[in-house]
């Protein structure tokens, strides 16, 4: 496998004499994208307009990995035909995308139950928080009601005649009295507390709801990075689909999605940090006001172009899985060299004509390392003939003694 260096100064190499094309191929790209959604917006009273940005933004993606494919391999390509190879193979497009998406159905799940409940969570702690502010505001209100206002007093006491009893009902409004019930605002201490500790009650309990519901809310926020660092590890899996199917048109797609993910097993850290490498060049596109962009995407497209090729075995413009029967017959002579050659065809590219052409010739590999094992000799190469002693048969004579003897011995 290539080093980042390697593959980037391979798609450089591959990119010499076309960046022009690739700026171009991007900027009709970036249009058309831009376009769509100002559309959507345009038209977002229309119920459901924001799921036919999706349907029609699959099959483009296709379009655009595919056209900087021909790109890379020198073939023709215009700058618009990302639209027409995209939904060409739009009923492609969407069973690659669906299949993939099955093979991603345990973390999408995992999300969607994770995001329903951060929903509930967060409007539960915003009602409870609201209940056990109105619950306080209303004990609070509660104990201003029973005190009478400033102006309600009469002053014309003289609070230093001791002559007043401010106890007693007759002089007093306000006397504390607890028997005297017509009096609105008498300092009932059996009416005040009651009603004091039901309303701050309700709201201990409000405030205890809304401060348990931010903890889970913080917990499922937590988890939701967790789950969307898994989703990204297992979708690097299938980085590889689209450039798989490009090369083999005749292939499923379930079988293109599985060839990806065998062949990004214990390479998914090597294409993240590929990504990851790029991100300078993004800063710098950004500082260029995005015009560095249509350099920067076509360098990217070819470089992971540059990294599938050196998974599946370098250039594949025949067609990674096309096997050639007579190839097949027309291995070297040499039978381990035979073996090797058809376990990898078998192992490596999971074709139903690998398969047939290995169920056939199998038996015979089988054999020749049988003979090979048995043999002293070590045959490297079955154009040299093994040196053997001739036989020559002898007439025996049975009544020749000396042929019985020499029959003996042999």
């Amino acid at each position: 496998m290539p080093t980042r260096a390697e593959l980037k100064a391979n798609a450089k190499q591959a990119l010499t004499g076309k960046w022009g094309k690739g700026a171009l191929i991007t900027l009709c790209y970036l249009l058309v994208m831009i376009g769509i959604n100002i559309v959507v917006a345009i038209l977002s009273f229309i119920p459901f307009i924001g799921l036919a940005t999706t349907v029609v933004s699959i099959p483009i993606v296709l379009g655009i990995i595919y056209s900087f494919i021909k790109l890379k391999r020198g073939e023709e390509v215009g700058a618009f035909d990302f639209l027409k190879l995209g939904f060409k193979n739009f009923k492609r497009a969407w069973c690659l995308t669906g299949r993939t998406l099955q093979k991603m159905l345990a973390p999408i799940i995992v999300m969607c139950v994770i995001m329903v409940v951060m929903i509930i969570s967060g409007g539960v702690a915003v009602f409870s928080a609201l209940s056990a502010y109105g619950e306080t505001v209303k004990n609070v209100d509660n104990y201003y009601d029973r005190i009478p206002s400033k102006g309600s007093f009469s002053f014309d006491y003289d609070f230093n005649d001791y002559e007043y009893d401010f106890d007693d009902i007759s002089y007093n409004p306000y006397a504390r009295s607890s028997t005297y019930s017509s009096n609105p605002y008498a300092r009932n201490n059996q009416y005040s507390s009651s009603s004091s500790s039901v309303n701050g009650a309700k709201a201990l309990a409000s405030l205890g709801i809304a401060t348990g519901s931010i903890i889970l809310l913080f917990v499922l926020m937590i988890a939701m990075w967790g789950v969307s660092i898994w989703a990204t590890v297992k979708g690097l899996l299938y980085a590889l689909t689209y450039y798989i199917a490009y090369d083999n048109p005749e292939m499923s797609a379930k079988d293109a999605v599985q060839r990806s993910e065998d062949l990004m097993k214990g390479n998914r850290g090597k294409l993240f940090v590929l990504q990851l490498s790029f991100i300078g060049w993004g800063i710098l596109a950004c500082i260029t006001l995005g015009i560095g962009m249509f350099w920067l995407l076509p360098y990217m497209m070819v470089t992971l172009v540059c990294f599938y090729e050196a998974l599946a075995g370098g250039n594949n413009n025949g067609g990674e899985y096309a096997v050639n029967a007579q190839s097949v017959v027309n291995t070297p002579n040499n039978n381990q060299n035979m073996m090797s050659n058809t376990n990898n065809m078998n192992n490596q590219y999971n074709n139903p004509v690998a398969q047939n052409i290995n169920n056939q010739v199998q038996p015979d590999m089988n054999q020749m390392q049988n003979i090979n094992n048995t043999m002293p000799q070590d045959i490297n190469n079955m154009n040299q003939a093994p040196q053997v002693t001739e036989y020559v048969p002898v007439n025996n004579d049975l009544n020749n003694p000396n042929d019985n003897n020499m029959n003996n011995n042999m």
